[in-house]
């Protein structure tokens, strides 16, 4: 079970539930040498370089926002704090094979539809939550990862490229090969975060919850 707070100490500051207001703070995503099941990934520089941009940006259920071709959008929050370590820290635990998480804060609104089941299922024994982050950037300052080496946008293949699909990435010349959001040493922009049952990143995590007890919250 996650663990349930009245308060959560992040960023710098303590964050306080209402009874209209619940926190709950996860990994989101994480960087080489772990890889989404899509067979995506970051670098830590990259996330050090980009983690600010996720504050203020929405969280979701299960990324169903019309934006993405759903029927209607499940917004139920905003993402208040986010943390990473600084870059030349982060690169080294990294390297070290340490877990090395991007956390977040998610802000959640219990006003908004479902949020009360899913904060009740994220308290309990099994639960079924994880994150997922939701992020762009330009293709032309992607990258791609063999295992040893990094291969910029400009230097790939059109093969090498054409083994990139939407739901995985093949083998080229028999290599495992990750897509590296951002690129080596790059950015980018963190345009939200979704509670889902379908991380793509396993290791996403919901590791607290700060949320009144307040029996009015079903108002």
């Amino acid at each position: 079970a996650s663990v349930v707070e009245k308060k959560i100490d992040f960023a710098g500051r303590v964050w306080q539930p209402n009874r209209k207001l619940a926190f709950v703070l996860a990994s989101m995503c994480h960087p080489l040498p772990i890889a989404n099941t899509k067979r995506r990934g970051f670098t830590a520089a990259t996330l050090a370089n980009s983690f600010q941009t996720a504050v203020m940006q929405l969280c979701d259920f299960e990324h169903q926002l019309e934006f993405y071709g759903a029927k209607k959008d499940q917004i139920c929050g905003a993402i208040a704090a986010a943390e990473f370590p600084a870059k030349k820290k982060a690169i080294e635990m990294a390297l070290a094979g340490k877990d090395v998480p991007m956390q977040v804060l998610f802000a959640v609104w219990r006003k908004a539809a479902n949020v009360e089941e899913a904060l009740e299922e994220m308290a309990g024994d099994k639960n079924p939550w994880r994150t997922s982050m939701e992020a762009e950037w330009p293709q032309s300052q992607s990258a791609m990862y063999d295992g040893s080496k990094f291969i910029t946008w400009d230097e790939c293949s059109s093969d090498m490229k054409a083994c990139i699909k939407p739901n995985t990435v093949e083998k080229f010349d028999g290599k495992e090969m990750t897509l590296i959001m951002g690129g080596e040493d790059g950015q980018v922009l963190f345009t939200g975060g979704a509670f889902t049952k379908w991380p793509a990143d396993v290791n996403a995590d919901v590791t607290q919850i700060a949320a009144s007890d307040n029996p009015e919250n079903r108002k």
